[in-house]
């Protein structure tokens, strides 16, 4: 036995602690912790299950220490109860697990192999920008490089683009048309299209809503003009990422001497003789389009294929309160598609002036929700949802046809508003898994409002759905915006499946907005957990994404000399702040 050097002071390093019951310490030079080895079994301490023992110190002796493996200043679950007062360590082995209870970082910090969970706020939402007023609807689209398309209405028919990168805003460009009677010389900004080709279109569009969705390196788009036509036109077209807010609704060429038109250039389903309302297919008098969707994909061969869905509905007044219609109206859609797979190639629908396919009925004001769907086989179609009469309808359209087939009602609910589709999104490498769909949506209306949602498993070819888990994540609510509903591949457990699915909403007391977040994990044993994001004067909702990372965007009333303008607010979902 080699020689030790006794102290009658008892040496206990920062960070570490005592062992209980012993008036001396043995200090040895070491230069790891073997060395020390000696001088535990010289003191009866079995290192393998004692928590403070013999270690060789930053000093390099032998010295008392609790132990510490990752040397993250937080001791191994073994010293529960010798080290009052210290952090314990759910997972001694791992630097990025170091608490024994859960925060806010994306680790698993408490070793239940849940991520996150528990009433945990995310990084407060920061100012982007102060908006000249503060405008009366906003929607967004997520591109595939991760660059966010922003379109804000003010009310009076103006829309205004915004491009999103890096969670900074661009400037504000007007949301404008190049039609066949736009391309005049001296026309700075293109004017609402005419049909007449000798006419030069001068006055503006006016916008009552916009939906936009992107696929290769295109945006696409789907409004609502009422110049012209008050109850509402349907205008669709396309963009590109260079100039995302200037809207084709053609081709031109020969620098501008010619022009490809589309085959809905003025208007969806309108009379051809004349500039007339969307709806001259239909029965009944009713004119006009209000709430529409879209989404958009790239196929198998390169080409873009999308889908739009409206309601067959005047457009004014405007319907800025989601809740019942005085009698239903039917949900139309269309298919379309790009003529060729150049880049100015024209986008047409697929029925002949855009007659519309008839998918359901509706008596809720707020618009259908349209997802792209990849299935195992990696054939692309389009789910639609909606507020049926007493249920949540769901219809599918393959890439192949484009043609809507109904699933009829999925979840009954007897008021249904403002329903939300998102599609899981895949993991890196996980092409052979069959994502999964969700839906959220309001029940009820006003004060007393549920939020609900229902996760559903889909059939190969999307021929069929069913409901594998639903919830309802708040009884009783004045909801005033949202939901929304995003989904993460990961970021929600440590074991597979390790993704989930993000529902926010704005709701109010009376008094003040509230801002709420409920994550779902895919692990159905996972109870859901509920967040604050903050409360303001929170007005328009809408989601965001950056790589893993969920986000989240809103308009809150201005300050002092702002108050009559909106202050553009982006936030994250995720504890990881996205870049």
């Amino acid at each position: 036995m080699r020689p030790h050097l006794l102290l009658a002071a008892l040496l206990v390093p920062a960070g570490a602690c005592s062992l209980m019951g012993l008036d001396e310490i043995a200090v040895e030079p070491c230069s790891d912790d073997a060395d020390c080895a000696q001088v535990n079994r010289d003191n009866g301490i079995d290192v393998a299950s004692a928590c403070t023992a013999y270690r060789c110190a930053g000093s390099k002796l032998c010295e008392l220490a609790a132990l510490d493996k990752d040397g993250d200043h937080a001791f191994a679950p073994i010293c529960r109860g010798e080290v009052p007062d210290q952090r314990i360590d759910c997972d001694d082995n791992d630097l990025e697990r170091a608490r024994d209870d859960e925060i806010c970082d994306g680790f698993d910090n408490d070793c239940d192999a849940r991520i996150d969970e528990g009433e945990l706020v995310p990084p407060p939402p920061q100012p982007a920008d102060v908006l000249p007023s503060m405008p009366a609807w906003a929607s967004y689209a997520q591109t595939a490089s991760d660059t966010g398309l922003l379109v804000l209405g003010d009310g009076h028919g103006v829309a205004t683009g915004r491009v999103l990168t890096a969670g900074k805003l661009g400037e504000g460009t007007d949301l404008s048309y190049v039609s066949r009677s736009g391309l005049a010389p001296e026309i700075e900004a293109p004017g609402c299209p005419e049909q007449d080709p000798e006419k030069i279109a001068v006055d503006p569009c006016l916008f009552s809503s916009v939906a936009l969705a992107s696929a290769a390196q295109r945006v696409l788009y789907a409004t609502i003009n009422t110049r012209g036509c008050t109850p509402g036109q349907l205008r669709v077209g396309l963009a590109d990422l260079q100039s995302p807010f200037t809207v084709r609704l053609g081709t031109p060429s020969n620098q501008n001497q010619t022009w490809t038109s589309s085959n809905v250039e003025f208007g969806v389903d309108i009379d051809p003789t004349q500039m007339d309302c969307t709806g001259a297919s239909r029965d009944s008098d009713e004119r006009g389009a209000a709430a529409p969707a879209i989404a958009a994909a790239s196929v198998a061969d390169g080409e873009v294929r999308a889908f739009a869905a409206w309601l067959a509905t005047s457009a004014t007044p405007a319907l800025d309160d989601e809740c019942a219609l005085p009698a239903a109206v039917d949900v139309e859609a269309i298919g379309l598609r790009l003529r060729g797979s150049e880049p100015s190639a024209p986008l047409d629908a697929t029925t002949a002036g855009g007659k519309p396919q008839r998918i359901g009925r509706s008596a809720s004001r707020s618009p259908p929700s349209i997802a792209a769907w990849p299935d195992r086989e990696q054939a692309l179609g389009f789910f639609v949802a909606h507020a049926a009469e007493d249920s949540i309808a769901l219809a599918f359209a393959p890439h192949e046809t484009l043609d809507a087939a109904s699933l009829g009602a999925v979840v009954g609910d007897p008021d249904p508003h403002h329903v939300v589709l998102a599609v899981a999104q895949r993991s890196p490498g996980a092409a052979d898994e069959a994502p999964e769909l969700a839906l959220a949506w309001r029940s009820g209306c006003h004060e007393r409002t549920a939020i609900r949602v229902a996760r559903l498993s889909v059939a190969p070819g999307g021929k069929s759905v069913s409901v594998v888990q639903e919830l309802t994540l708040r009884s009783e609510a004045t909801v005033l915006a949202g939901p929304l509903l995003l989904h993460a591949h990961k970021g929600f457990s440590v074991d597979s499946p390790q993704g989930g699915w993000v529902v926010l909403w704005v709701e109010t007391d009376g008094s003040e907005r509230r801002m709420i977040s409920v994550r779902i994990a895919e692990a159905a044993s996972m109870a859901p957990d509920t967040s604050e994001l903050g409360s303001s004067d929170i007005g328009l909702i809408f989601p965001r994404r950056a790589g893993t990372s969920l986000g989240y965007g809103f308009v809150r009333g201005g300050a002092d000399e702002e108050r009559d303008r909106g202050v553009l607010m982006l936030g994250d979902v995720s504890c990881v702040a996205s870049p």
